[in-house]
């Protein structure tokens, strides 16, 4: 194809375009996806998180609890069991091989036998525990009448002390029995095992009484100890707890974390087991799941979006070809020759020549070639394509910033005028649109002649009109005026007759005035006679007295003679542009002025008015037809082979001529 109908337009390829388009619609879907996403549903995913988190701690807090229920249950059935034995009992000797027994079978750390003055009667296994502890259980239990269970502290090691109070036999008063049993064999393996599936759940075994908190078993950390940590709590706190069996919370913890929790109580102890997990790893769950369908809407969105790309760059491409089709019937149909060409860089990346691409029939026509014989040819290969360097330039610039020009150039070869205009259809290329203009040229030329001719036959005629009005008429009327001075004196009697001839005089003065005015005006004789300046000074003068317009004239001494054309035509200009100033300027100034540089004349007359029309000051084919006055000066200036320009804005308006100063 000729030409590149995939070319950018404002900026985009059309490709590029409906990806831009995808991509905004693609931009929007995912902001307003990502809007609902983090406003609406990661805040009820994180509702739902934190709603639904205490299930599974339950369930870990029910399996604790179940297990260490059925332990506690036993340790208090062996404490009851064998303080119904002593109670029957007559001596000591079977309450010793009782204990040992318990001890022995039950894996119990120690047993002791306490009476109500706090002295220990008997001790079995080992002797770790202290007796102060032993003897401070066993009289709360003695005080509570019933079996009681809980962690004691001996010295830094936490024991489980069992106790149970029964009556001696024999009226020897009350007494308990105590089992302690070590935590580290039972309880604290089963809150270290099967946690919850994260990097936060833990259960916890807390001892509740009045007014506060003790952690029980050793932190999966491992720091603190155990029995260590102690908070404070409300005094009907451990007893709503205890009571209810059963209750969600939500606290800081030991490592200032929010946490979640479920509590569950231990029947006939004041335990609770403990399952939390920090709700920053709940949401954190609630903020992956967010984040994971967010990608996965992404991806949907991405596919969504190269589907409607795939499916707009179809339609594309097929308008294209259509359009591609379509543009080559105009190319190879046009009646208008039409040339592209490749720009050809150098190694440093700059323009350095230009090749045929292609060339439609009609370009063959006009310029006498084949297309398939000059196709590739550089400017090396056709003189058609040795171009000035003024053109050259100005074609590798179309065809590396996107404009175009229209311009006349002649064929040598050929002898033919062509119309040019150059435009770039794509990056480093450029086309020719052009036409055959020869004719065209010819008969312009042709007017142009005709039309410097009838300007010298104007000139002509009007210095032979003006000779005659001067030679003749000027002549007659001067008679005339002698006559009737000869007549002033013969009607001096008559007072009547002498003031008709006073008129008569006035008037043939006037006329002869009028001629004399109107034969300068025509062909000023000055310029054959006194010369340019002269010439210029007498018609400024009487310029001035006609108009009321105040006109300077500068002009250097050493003007130099001119040839008899640019003389004639520097006073038809000056005229000319003065009579517009007085009719159109509105301007109480005017000035005129003129300079000889090397070879050249430069005149410049300037008035202060308002200016030409805004519609035509920068456009010269408008300012050359606006008046027959500017056409006709345009005329004479280019049949010398010189230059005019007008300035103009609303403070006045300046005309400016260049003309050469020695004769053609």
């Amino acid at each position: 194809m000729p030409l590149n109908v995939f070319r950018k337009r404002d900026g985009v390829a059309p490709a590029g375009r409906d990806l831009l388009v995808v991509a905004l619609v693609l931009a929007v879907v995912d902001v307003i996806a990502a809007l609902l996403l983090i406003d609406v549903y990661l805040p009820r995913r994180r509702r739902e998180a934190l709603t639904t988190a205490p299930a599974p701690l339950s369930l870990l807090a029910r399996d604790r609890r179940n297990a260490l229920t059925g332990w506690v249950r036993e340790r208090i059935s062996d404490a009851e069991l064998t303080a119904s034995l002593l109670a029957g009992a007559d001596d000591n000797h079977p309450a010793s091989e009782l204990l040992d027994r318990f001890v022995r079978a039950y894996g119990y750390e120690s047993a002791f036998l306490v009476d109500q003055s706090g002295a220990v009667l008997l001790r079995r296994g080992s002797a770790e525990t202290d007796d102060a502890s032993v003897v401070r259980f066993a009289r709360e239990a003695m005080k509570t009448s019933g079996a009681k269970i809980d962690f004691v502290r001996v010295g830094t090691i936490p024991k489980i002390f069992t106790a149970c109070p029964f009556t001696q036999p024999g009226g020897a008063g009350t007494a308990a029995v105590l089992f302690v049993s070590d935590p580290y064999e039972y309880v604290y393996p089963l809150f270290s095992t099967g946690s919850v599936a994260s990097k936060t759940g833990e259960t916890n075994l807390i001892g509740l009484h009045d007014g506060w908190g003790l952690a029980l078993n050793p932190y999966r950390s491992g720091s603190p100890p155990p029995m260590t940590v102690r908070r404070p709590i409300s005094k009907d706190y451990a007893a709503r707890v205890l009571t209810a069996g059963e209750q969600s919370i939500r606290y800081t913890d030991r490592n200032e974390r929010a946490v979640i929790g479920v509590v569950k109580a231990i029947p006939r102890t004041p335990w609770v087991v403990v399952a939390k997990i920090d709700e920053q790893e709940v949401l954190a769950g609630a903020d992956a799941e967010t984040w994971r369908l967010g990608r996965l809407l992404g991806v949907v969105s991405l596919i969504l979006a190269m589907t409607a790309f795939v499916i707009l760059r179809s339609r594309r491409v097929h308008a294209l070809r259509a359009a591609q089709e379509q543009l080559a019937r105009l190319f190879d149909n046009s009646t208008t020759g039409i040339i592209t060409f490749r720009v050809l860089f150098d190694q440093a990346g700059a323009p350095a020549d230009h090749q045929i691409v292609d060339m439609n029939p009609a370009a063959e026509q006009l310029l006498g070639v084949t297309a398939a014989g000059e196709t590739g040819k550089r400017s090396s290969d056709a003189t058609y394509l040795q171009w000035p360097a003024e053109e050259r330039a100005s074609n590798y610039d179309v065809a590396l910033s996107g404009t175009s020009i229209r311009y006349e150039a002649f064929h040598a070869a050929r002898e033919r005028w062509y119309e040019i205009r150059s435009f770039s259809p794509g990056y480093g290329q450029f086309a020719h649109l052009f036409t055959d203009i020869t004719e065209r040229r010819k008969t312009e030329e042709a007017i142009r002649k005709l039309s410097a001719r009838l300007l010298r036959v104007q000139d002509d005629a009007r210095r032979r009109l003006a000779r005659e009005l001067h030679d003749t008429v000027g002549q007659n009327l001067a008679g005339v005026r002698m006559n009737l001075g000869v007549m002033k004196l013969n009607a001096a009697a008559d007072g009547r007759a002498a003031e008709v001839v006073d008129d008569s005089i006035a008037a043939t003065d006037d006329a002869i005035s009028q001629v004399r005015t109107l034969s300068f005006l025509l062909h000023p004789p000055m310029i054959d006679e006194a010369g340019l300046l002269t010439a210029l000074r007498w018609y400024i003068d009487g310029f001035e007295r006609r108009s009321g317009i105040t006109t300077r004239l500068e002009v250097p001494d050493d003007l130099g003679p001119l040839p008899r054309d640019v003389e004639t035509t520097v006073v038809r200009i000056v005229q000319e542009s003065l009579t517009n100033i007085q009719r159109h300027a509105g301007s109480a100034t005017a000035a005129v002025s003129l300079d000889r540089r090397d070879d050249r004349l430069v005149i410049e007359i300037a008035d202060h008015g308002r200016g030409l029309p805004a519609g035509v000051r920068d456009d010269r084919d408008a300012l050359l037809a606006s008046g027959v006055g500017i056409a006709g000066m345009n005329e004479r200036v280019r049949e010398l082979g010189g230059e005019l320009t007008i300035r103009s804005t609303d403070q006045g308006t300046t005309l400016r001529v260049t003309l050469p100063a020695a004769a053609r």
